[in-house]
């Protein structure tokens, strides 16, 4: 039981209203490597880490300007890959180079880790919006915003479903005349509230 802790542990921080999929590819990546399960155990993890990581969720990973596809196995890497040259041929080769971290082609301020996790604190559909804007015309058209929306997909539904909670807990049959318009408001001033008390939690402990 000790061995599906690892497991345990990431499924609870998936359910993260800002956990991506390209950090869900992180989980993925750390329990195969460092997770000690049986054959059994083993085989079925490998399933459904097939079933999980589609090209789409690879070129998350490949694109996330924080992993930078680091440690993805050749044969996920490659499914990325093709998924990106069928968009246009020429997203290849701007993630390759954002791969092995060329900075005469990025903006090299911007390549720095540190703008991620450090003091700047941008989240990788901010690096990409931003990005996008410094480089103008030399990233492929479409490319920059491509790799914006892939850093926006969620790792999992629990925030659609905690959205759908509270909606539920605002439109009572006692506030049936509340309006879907002031319900949607009240929804996400909640959320938005919730996100930041959670924020605060989490840099305490």
């Amino acid at each position: 039981m000790k061995n599906m802790e690892p497991i345990v542990h990431a499924i609870s921080k998936l359910q993260n209203e800002r956990s991506t999929v390209s950090y869900a590819v992180h989980q993925w990546i750390k329990i195969s490597e460092t997770c000690g399960l049986d054959e059994i155990a083993r085989c079925k993890f490998e399933e459904r880490m097939e079933l999980a990581l589609t090209p789409v969720v690879c070129a998350a990973y490949l694109l996330d300007p924080y992993y930078r596809g680091q440690r993805l196995p050749a044969k996920f890497r490659e499914q990325g890959q093709v998924w990106l040259a069928s968009i246009n041929p020429l997203f290849l080769g701007a993630q390759l180079k954002l791969e092995v971290n060329d900075d005469t082609f990025y903006d090299p301020g911007l390549m720095k880790k540190e703008t991620l996790r450090g003091d700047l604190g941008l989240s990788s559909s901010q690096w990409w919006d931003l990005m996008g804007t410094l480089m103008g015309n030399k990233l492929p058209t479409g490319f920059a915003s491509l790799a914006r929306k892939l850093m926006l997909l969620p790792a999992s539904t629990s925030a659609m479903e905690r959205c759908f909670s509270t909606m539920g807990s605002i439109m009572t049959d006692t506030r049936s005349r509340i309006g879907i318009d002031k319900a949607s408001k009240l929804c996400m001033i909640y959320r938005s509230l919730n996100s930041e008390r959670l924020a605060k939690r989490s840099n305490v402990e």
